[in-house]
């Protein structure tokens, strides 16, 4: 990560085969940074940065735009809020006019901040419709319940409604600065002419402080904890089993990915054979490790039949206990290893990828070499580290359940599960508090 003259981090991947640049302003502030009561304010203000500003209004920001045939867009996500799109080199400085204009002199006229809002109530709404979006809504929402990473990115209904420009204003004032700002980019351009750009554009953002967010304390369940999401009149059910992990500067956990890949990454895995293949319960089930820099979860997901939930939800436990006490064969071991090697260099098939990847470093607290040391690090793992990675790293006894389906058909069995210490029963339409 380099830094400009008037202290902006950047990262530009070079690649001059074709005319065009696709760029990236990161500020280290996202849902996380939300104030209670507040949820979506992120969000909101990040959306509604393109509705407007001391020099276009919405319409004609967007005709800017697309005159220089360019993408634009901009958004959150639990961690930072963003601005992002891509141009051809020509028009490269209009750009950076633009998305400046953007960052820097937003307005947030009432009516177009309550379009938003309605965008984001409507977003709300789809995702009642879909029992994929809906558990892993819950499920982080349940996890990670009494912590900022609790709140989600597009608000709840009720924090919508108390959301008002005067809030979008202080979330920007407060987080759009320029020491909470990383910007990447990737394509035709150089960084003597990416850093002129940036200071002449960006340079005069207010110095503020950096406020990237630290997943320090984290409760881990004890015992296991359904969240039982009643939708009616499903024959299928959706399912998320997971638990608090730690993070990626813990130490070296290669060893836990290679673990991990080998239990539920890959459709010759653990999971994958006992659930899938052996029992036919789900056609797609799968574990996956979400890690930031201190702390982070694993969080296995399935969707079967809703007859097989509670069997195919106990055998997922048994299965993950049994690879903790037992380990994991030795030849499972090095077919994931092999698999991780192999699917690596899709990672950083393009010049954005690789410039994405080395923020991710950044974010996420994950080895400054990692881009060249990946390979060899999976490389070295032996079974005997993997083993240990998931036994230190993965507690099967506590973790938290979370289903959708119907309630009538699933929480007598639900709540006869051995280990479970808590049962929650919430409608699909409810926002988990």
């Amino acid at each position: 990560m380099i830094t400009t003259k008037k202290g902006i981090r950047y990262v530009l991947v070079e690649n001059h085969d074709l005319p065009y640049v696709s760029m990236q302003a990161i500020f280290l502030a996202g849902s996380y940074r939300d104030p209670q009561g507040k949820e979506g304010a992120a969000g909101l203000t990040a959306r509604a940065l393109l509705r407007g500003t001391n020099k276009h209004t919405y319409q004609q920001l967007t005709d800017e735009f697309d005159l220089l045939g360019a993408d634009i867009n901009s958004g959150a996500s639990g961690m930072y809020s963003y601005v992002s799109g891509g141009v051809l080199t020509r028009n490269t400085e209009k750009f950076f006019e633009l998305m400046s204009e953007m960052i820097m002199h937003p307005t947030f006229p009432q009516a177009e901040v309550d379009k938003e809002k309605g965008l984001m109530r409507a977003d709300i709404l789809h995702r009642r419709d879909s029992d994929s979006a809906l558990v892993r809504y819950f499920f982080h929402r349940f996890l990670y319940r009494g912590t900022p990473l609790s709140r989600p990115v597009g608000g709840t209904l009720k924090s919508l409604d108390g959301l008002s420009p005067k809030d979008c204003i202080a979330f920007h004032k407060q987080y759009y600065t320029r020491k909470n700002l990383v910007f990447v980019a990737a394509g035709d351009i150089t960084h003597e002419r990416l850093e002129a750009l940036l200071d002449k554009y960006l340079g005069d953002l207010p110095e503020g402080k950096e406020t990237l967010f630290q997943a320090k304390d984290l409760p881990k369940p004890k015992g296991l904890h359904v969240l039982l999401v009643d939708k009616p009149n499903r024959t299928q059910t959706q399912i998320r089993i997971g638990t608090i992990t730690p993070g990626w500067q813990h130490g070296d956990v290669i060893p836990l990915f290679v673990a991990n890949t080998a239990f539920g990454g890959t459709f010759t895995s653990i999971l994958t054979t006992e659930v899938r293949i052996k029992r036919g319960w789900s056609y797609g089930v799968g574990s996956i490790l979400d890690l930031f820099r201190e702390r982070g979860s694993v969080g296995i997901g399935m969707f079967p039949k809703v007859e097989d939930t509670v069997p195919a939800i106990e055998l997922s436990i048994k299965l993950l206990r049994q690879a903790i006490h037992d380990g994991i064969p030795a030849e499972r071991i090095k077919s994931s290893k092999e698999y991780m090697m192999n699917r690596f260099p899709f990672e950083l098939e393009t010049a954005f990828k690789r410039a994405s990847f080395e923020v991710s470093v950044f974010l996420r607290g994950k080895p400054k070499d990692l881009m060249d040391t990946y390979i060899d690090r999976v490389k070295k793992v032996e079974p005997k580290q993997a083993d240990k990675a998931f036994r230190e790293f993965i507690d099967a006894n506590d973790m938290v359940i979370v289903v959708v389906g119907p309630a009538k058909d699933l929480e007598k069995p639900l709540r006869a599960i051995k280990g479970v210490t808590e049962f929650v029963k919430v409608p699909y339409d409810s926002d988990l508090k």
